[in-house]
């Protein structure tokens, strides 16, 4: 039985493809913002989970079509865009990072929003970039973008061949002449791809990991190059300073809300150790300025204001 409910209606015999033109014209209008993935089995067994039940039912769209994936979509879910446009100056901040190719990281942990706010970011990319997305499956979901490439990973098959990793994906991109690679999220030695596209002249990249604060992050990703690679820790180090400019930390807080925590510069490497610098931080309720950003070569180049 195929059922799509919209906004609290429920609407009946609508064909696949009627309900995917549906879909697209709600995200074309903006009622839409983000599309997220939700496997079948997940309605299965809400109906033995009344929590499961209760998250599936506040979402508020959903479409599934028998046993296909559920394509739900949240008009709420872009929150975090709305987080920065209250904010002006940090709006205007980021817009100006995002435009000028700062390589920007998102960190956090689980269930903190990194996918979702590198949406948000994603809304920043001039329209006439050529932008290639890279990600186990897709999330992400970039409309301004004319020129836009997909690539999506593939599992092996029961004979253990044909799998596609995020890192053969991250090599086969830089033949295609991006403007910027966006990689959905990086787990393992497929960060010393990432790490060797950015430094070799391909900036505006944006990515996101799963870490404690900047700090951490910056060490998960030296554990994750030692995973496909025995360099230098050193060497690492040096690379990571060298790639990165930007971290943005997210976070959970008591209340359940997700919120920006940390928005630190990425600076030299030096005494063995990667520098920081803090430009904002999350204190007595609000994200306070803390420092001024130091590295604006990007910015004069990209002709924005400094």
């Amino acid at each position: 039985m195929r059922e799509i409910k919209i906004l609290g209606l429920n609407l009946r015999d609508y064909t696949v493809r009627e309900t995917l033109h549906l879909v697209d014209q709600y995200l074309k209008s903006g009622v839409l913002n983000t599309i997220e993935y939700v496997s079948a089995q997940m309605i299965m067994s809400a109906e033995k989970d009344s929590r499961q039940k209760e998250w599936l039912e506040s979402m508020d769209i959903l479409v599934y079509c028998d046993s296909d994936i559920i394509r739900a979509a949240n008009v709420t879910s872009r929150s975090r865009l709305k987080e920065i446009e209250n904010n002006s100056f940090l709006k205007e901040f980021l817009k100006k990072l995002v435009r000028s190719g700062y390589n920007i990281f998102i960190s956090g942990g689980t269930n903190s929003g990194k996918t979702t706010f590198l949406n948000a970011l994603s809304a920043y990319i001039p329209a006439d970039e050529r932008v290639i997305t890279i990600e186990d499956s897709a999330e992400l979901q970039i409309q301004q973008v004319e020129n836009l490439i997909r690539l999506e990973t593939r599992t092996a098959n029961p004979q253990g061949e044909g799998a596609i990793t995020i890192g053969d994906l991250i090599r086969a991109s830089l033949r295609m002449n991006p403007s910027r690679i966006i990689v959905g999220e990086v787990r393992g030695k497929e960060a010393l791809e990432l790490l060797n596209s950015y430094n070799t002249g391909h900036d505006g990249g944006m990515s996101s990991g799963h870490g404690n604060s900047p700090a951490d992050m910056l060490a998960r990703l030296e554990t994750m190059v030692l995973m496909g690679a025995d360099l230098p820790l050193a060497a690492i180090r040096s690379q990571i300073a060298s790639a990165l400019d930007v971290v943005i930390h997210l976070g959970r807080l008591r209340d359940k809300s997700r919120k920006v925590l940390w928005i630190v510069e990425v600076d030299d490497y030096e005494e063995g150790q990667i520098r920081l610098h803090t430009l904002y931080r999350f204190e007595d309720g609000a994200l306070r300025k803390k420092g001024e950003l130091k590295n604006r070569e990007k910015l004069e180049r990209a002709g924005e204001e400094v």
